[in-house]
């Protein structure tokens, strides 16, 4: 964040020598330069600030709040020479007022090529301000120059109490009411609801009468609604899941890589969205939430082309279901598994990974990569990646190669207190397992408990937990605050005092 000018030193101060340098040099030089390095450089003269910019930001942020100073800075104040170097900007925009000026107010970078949306508004103006901010895009001169495009849209619901007092949550309907309206008729009415919460005719001016999410899939479909013909990539993040955030990929050809806040669904909602619908120039995924529906073959169906799916945060089907399911897909990056709160051992893994070869007839196995990164019993984070490979033995025989922190200690990685406690209460529930089934073995009950003698484990023993161990997903692993860092990045923060330069 940046608070202050950086001081006037001139070339007989600190930075003397370094400002006398040609800019390419001293560029050159910032390469090889760690991060405390250029902060300390940054700050000895105007000159050096310049210098160090490229390679200390890659990113500004503004809103409606912040953008009229810092725009004016890079315009006609002391910013001007280096808005050359601004490439992404990252908008956050909660007044529907906004929605096309600020973008518009974006030409005054000659390089951008790439944009960030995080949009705040009524859930029903979805696929209005969906329609209304790629149309006025459109018409800018640097869009046709884009690589990157990041939708993110945080919805939330209206509802008007006596005393018109405005509440943001789930509206309370009886079932009756909801039956009589038609479902086109029920989501209009949400929309003329949500628009009497802001008083000004420009709202409605801006998002024009209420489109369906069918109209909108339609205008996607027709090319009306169309993204950058130069887009490389396509972020869907937070909120971003009604299928017109797609359906334009099919006229860009450039696009190679699509991130996923959560894995693809079915396209449905228009009769145009045929399952026979493919983006055939799609090579790469990256998605943060995998859940149990729908199946990974839906990545097959609709990306037949991909050969590299990386998730990044949580999956709630296991790693070799992807494999499996989607055999075209050469590289695969999972998270590193989880036992007990901790990450599992890589002897874990390859258990896994042998199992998996053994029951498949692919003679193209991929390669799988396993990242995690976690505090340490002596307090330092550390990131960790193991990637296994099949590979031929001299005897002929398919064989797994490990490679990366294969040394990895599970006890090595600390627990927050919650973690130690779920296991406490694990393990006494694992004792009083184990006293039940002594007091019970050979009473009139025991036929209804598996002893050695019948095959099996006996109940309440430690291979009877380690039988029902491979069902018990890490409740923190699928659900933990990491799922909502997002969504209190607006709310939370007090960012929009200032400008963001990101790193």
């Amino acid at each position: 964040m940046l608070e202050e000018r950086p001081r006037e030193i001139g070339t007989r101060g600190v930075n003397g020598p370094f400002a006398a340098l040609p800019t390419e040099i001293c560029h050159f030089i910032m390469e090889y330069a760690d991060k405390a390095s250029k902060d300390a450089l940054a700050q000895c003269s105007r000159h050096s600030y310049s210098i160090t910019f490229p390679f200390r930001f890659n990113r500004i942020k503004l809103s409606e709040v912040n953008h009229r100073p810092w725009l004016n800075s890079f315009t006609h104040g002391w910013l001007a020479p280096l808005v050359r170097w601004i490439r992404a900007v990252a908008l956050d925009i909660a007044d529907l007022r906004f929605l096309k000026s600020l973008p518009a107010e974006l030409t005054v970078f000659p390089n951008l090529q790439s944009l960030k949306f995080s949009l705040h508004a009524p859930k029903p103006f979805e696929g209005n301000l969906f329609t209304t901010l790629i149309t006025s895009l459109s018409q800018l001169p640097y869009f046709q120059n884009l690589t990157h495009l990041s939708l993110n849209f945080y919805g939330y619901v209206t509802q008007f109490e006596p005393g018109d007092i405005l509440i943001m949550g789930t509206v309370q309907s009886s079932f009756a009411d909801q039956q009589e309206l038609k479902k086109e008729e029920i989501a209009a009415h949400k929309y003329e609801r949500a628009l009497r919460f802001f008083p000004s005719d420009m709202t409605r001016d801006i998002l024009g009468d209420y489109l369906s999410k069918v109209q909108v899939i339609e205008k996607t479909l027709s090319g009306e609604i169309y993204y950058p013909k130069k887009l490389q990539s396509l972020e869907l993040g937070m909120g971003s899941h009604q299928p017109y955030y797609l359906t334009p990929v099919l006229n860009c050809p450039a696009i190679t890589t699509i991130y996923f806040d959560y894995s693809p669904s079915l396209l449905r909602d228009s009769k145009n969205l045929t399952p026979m619908l493919q983006f055939l120039s799609v090579k790469n995924l990256v998605i943060e939430h995998v859940a149990r529906f729908p199946s990974p073959v839906v990545i097959a169906n609709l990306f037949p082309n991909v050969t590299s799916i990386t998730i990044t945060k949580h999956y709630m089907i296991y790693w070799s279901e992807f494999v499996t399911l989607l055999p075209r897909v050469r590289d695969f990056i999972f998270p590193w598994p989880r036992v007990s709160c901790r990450y599992a051992g890589t002897d874990f893994m390859d258990v896994g990974m042998r199992s998996l070869i053994a029951g498949m007839d692919n003679m193209r196995y991929p390669n799988i990569t396993f990242r995690g990164s976690y505090d340490s019993e002596e307090g330092y984070h550390k990131e960790i990646s193991a990637s296994c490979t099949v590979v031929v033995d001299k005897s002929g025989q398919w064989d797994v190669k490990w490679e990366g922190d294969v040394d990895f200690d599970p006890k090595d990685m600390k627990l927050a207190d919650f973690e130690i406690e779920m296991l406490d209460r694990r393990i006494l529930d694992s004792d009083d397992s184990d006293i039940w089934g002594e007091e019970d073995r050979g009473s009139v009950y025991s036929e209804y408990i598996e002893t050695e003698e019948d095959g099996g484990p006996v109940h309440g023993s430690a291979e009877a937990d380690d039988a029902d161990s491979g069902d018990y997903r890490d409740f923190d692993d699928e659900y933990g605050d990491g799922d909502w860092d997002d969504d209190s990045e607006y709310w939370e923060s007090e960012e929009d005092e200032a400008m963001d330069l990101i790193a």
